[in-house]
């Protein structure tokens, strides 16, 4: 498992030019983990931290290494942690093709569970009077070690606002992202995450958000609240 948080990642890459804005991301960062409780004590809800790392090495090409842990309410416990590598195919400055393999990582009961990932993603971004588009398209190949493998199509749309706040330049943004399982022939899940986004540097992007999610749950649905961090390094 991860022996680090993104946010000791983050202060290990961008210090010491940049103490102040790190003090200042780390206690907005503790206040919103920690209001959670406050905010949802009656409720599901939990905290997710993604951090990823992107290598330039060609005019056409980058890799990427994402990382990922999670937790719920009931335990101060990492309920959840994933690693990847992915390799990107820049067609051209909008439209991009990746090939990936992710390891997941799943506490249930009082062991961990394993997944293998491979997977495909196509992926395009626009601006629009300053606002900024994204879509992502992937096929992930769900190769469990407990139970029958799977396949499932995930949609992410993201719109980030042109509107800053603050001397961060906190900008808006707002993501929706759907889960389609094709062996069970159905939509299981949904994300909907809004949230502030700011770039400390030249070279890093962090994100601080609320995502509520729709779980399908026999005929039903589950809902649970998540706050989420997420931080991306490029060079």
């Amino acid at each position: 498992m991860l022996l680090y948080s993104p946010v000791d990642l983050m202060a290990y890459l961008i210090l010491p030019s940049s103490m102040p804005r790190i003090s200042t991301i780390l206690v907005i960062l503790v206040t919103l983990i920690s209001g959670t409780g406050m905010m949802y004590g009656g409720s599901d809800w939990g905290s997710r931290h993604d951090f990823q790392l992107k290598q330039n090495i060609s005019e056409k090409w980058d890799v990427l290494h994402r990382y990922m842990i999670s937790k719920n309410k009931d335990s101060g416990y990492i309920s959840a942690g994933s690693g990847d590598l992915t390799l990107q195919y820049n067609l051209t400055n909008s439209l991009y093709l990746r090939a990936g393999f992710r390891l997941v990582k799943s506490r249930r009961g009082g062991g961990w569970r394993t997944e293998d990932r491979p997977l495909f993603a196509l992926g395009h971004s626009t601006t629009v009077n300053g606002i900024k588009i994204s879509n992502r398209s992937r096929i992930e190949f769900r190769k469990y070690h407990f139970k029958e493998d799977g396949v499932r199509y995930r949609h992410k749309i993201s719109i980030e606002l042109p509107w800053a706040f603050t001397q961060l330049e906190l900008k808006p943004y707002l993501e929706e992202e759907l889960f389609y399982s094709f062996d069970l022939g159905d939509f299981q899940s949904n994300w909907l995450t809004f949230g502030l986004s700011f770039k400390p540097t030249n070279h890093l992007k962090v994100k601080l958000g609320h995502r509520w999610i729709s779980q399908k749950s026999g005929n039903g649905w589950t809902y649970r609240h998540q706050i989420c961090t997420a931080m991306g390094f490029t060079y």
